[in-house]
């Protein structure tokens, strides 16, 4: 009931490479249109048309889970991520006696990674474009206050000549 009623698609596979059990978020990764079961076959059967489910599953080692590997899958039309791990299934005496592969929808977290690293550039870009007009603005403002010193200096000196002669 736990594993039917997780958003993870799950894959139980025997010792003999034959699906055993599939909840059905696993079916929506594969087909969300399909009916048919798909218990009984073969792995290369169930992931014919996604190799890179296959290859995980070929990945699995024999003592503990692998690291997560994103992968990109069109389901419904749209494009989405999932993190894949698989491990094997051993029995109480240490027997390897199946396999299982499971994939988690990592699409939302993704997606806000890549929102977060699109403002982080435009962040830095608008960091860069203040920081140049900053330095153009210093530039302008040195430029200018040498320019009005001199036609000041001129003035102050016509000042104090009036003031001596009135």
């Amino acid at each position: 009931v736990v594993i039917e009623n997780m958003d993870d698609a799950v894959f139980v596979f025997d010792s003999n490479d034959t699906l055993r059990y599939t909840n059905s978020a696993a079916l929506r990764l594969l087909d969300p249109a399909t009916d048919s079961p798909i218990t009984g076959q073969t792995v290369e059967t169930v992931f014919a048309d996604y190799p890179e489910l296959l290859a995980q599953y070929r990945r699995t080692p024999t003592d503990s889970t692998t690291d997560p590997k994103t992968l990109q899958f069109v389901v419904d039309g749209e494009r989405r991520y999932y993190d894949l791990r698989s491990s094997t299934i051993t029995n109480s005496v240490g027997m390897t006696t199946g396999a299982f592969v499971v994939a988690r929808d990592v699409t939302e977290p993704n997606r806000q990674q890549a929102e977060l690293r699109e403002r982080t550039e435009e962040l830095e870009h608008k960091k860069t474009q203040l920081e140049q007009q900053n330095e153009q603005l210093d530039q302008f403002s040195s430029f200018v206050s040498h320019d009005l010193r001199s036609p000041l200096q001129v003035a102050r000196g016509y000042l104090r000549l009036v003031k001596q002669t009135e």
